[in-house]
């Protein structure tokens, strides 16, 4: 007669530990990768939107007698200073003709095509977008050279930044660069528009105090931002600037990902003193080192 010995199959501690290592290893290997993915993903979906703004706006300007979406240079404030757009809203008494109303009015995109990704998820959608009372959000601007004189100064479309996603968006600012020679109230018509050789653009780099707003909102080392008068943190390396960059769409309808220390004013077709250049680290947007003129 046999005897059969009943055998214990489950694990010992000992090799339960080591599977749970190994695990662990496994997911610390793993999950910087796939949040590279997951970031990598969200820079594709912004740029994609950034192309479809400016296929929008290159249909719109040829149905249009050659004119790109238009606006004079003022910014949008509503009463509560944070949602109120007004950009959609034509019977609102704050309401000025705008890039953003010509093109939802005219492209048919989808609400989601006017935000980045980037920044419904990674930082505070509502505060780190402007919305209208349609239920749109924005976080993209439009280059105010293109929007205030169109496009018949560009030489090279290739090289001229159309449209850019912008963590540090506010209800004032849905054109980079910004017009500043001339003054430019918040209700009424708006002023007549100097000659292109008189026309001094900046802020498509820096805010009036000189911070940096170009450095987001992709791969940015810290995730904050400025919202009004709140203090800004960030990472700075040895250059200045935390790393971080933009998706910029051109004219001629590429999408490119730059750093904030690659863009300069030739790619809003603007020069610096005579020369393509960053703005300097100076405050103030009219100071001489930031002020940009149209390169005819």
């Amino acid at each position: 007669m046999k005897i059969f010995q009943k055998t214990n199959k489950a694990f010992t501690l000992i090799e339960l530990l080591v599977v749970i290592s190994i695990i662990a290893v496994l997911m610390a290997i793993l999950l910087p990768s796939l949040s590279m993915v997951r970031k990598q993903a969200k820079k594709l979906v912004c740029g994609s939107n950034l192309r479809q703004l400016q296929l929008s706006a290159a249909a719109y300007t040829n149905s249009n007698d050659n004119k790109f979406p238009f606006q004079d240079g003022r910014g949008f404030h509503g009463n509560d200073g944070v949602k109120a757009l007004n950009a959609l809203n034509r019977e609102s008494s704050d309401w000025r003709e705008n890039w953003i109303y010509s093109l939802v009015n005219y492209g048919n995109l989808p609400k989601e095509s006017y935000v980045c990704p980037e920044i419904t998820s990674l930082f505070n959608r509502e505060k780190n977008a402007v919305a209208d009372d349609r239920g749109y959000y924005f976080s993209y601007t439009a280059n105010g050279v293109l929007t205030h004189y169109g496009g018949r100064y560009i030489k090279r479309p290739s090289e001229v930044v159309s449209f850019m996603d912008d963590v540090y968006l506010a209800t004032s600012a849905v054109i980079r660069a910004s017009i500043q020679t001339h003054f430019l109230s918040r209700r009424g018509d708006p002023p007549p528009s100097p000659s292109p050789a008189d026309a001094g653009f900046s802020g498509w780099m820096r805010f009036s105090d000189a911070d940096l707003i170009c450095d987001g909102p992709h791969d940015m080392d810290t995730h904050t931002a400025r919202w009004f008068d709140e203090p800004r943190i960030e990472a700075k390396s040895s250059s200045g600037g935390n790393g971080g960059g933009r998706n910029y769409v051109f004219a001629d309808g590429h999408v490119e990902y730059m750093k904030w220390d690659e863009i300069s004013s030739r790619h809003f077709g603007l020069k610096i003193n005579g020369k393509d250049q960053q703005e300097e680290d100076v405050p103030g947007y009219q100071s001489n080192g930031r002020l940009g003129y149209i390169s005819q």
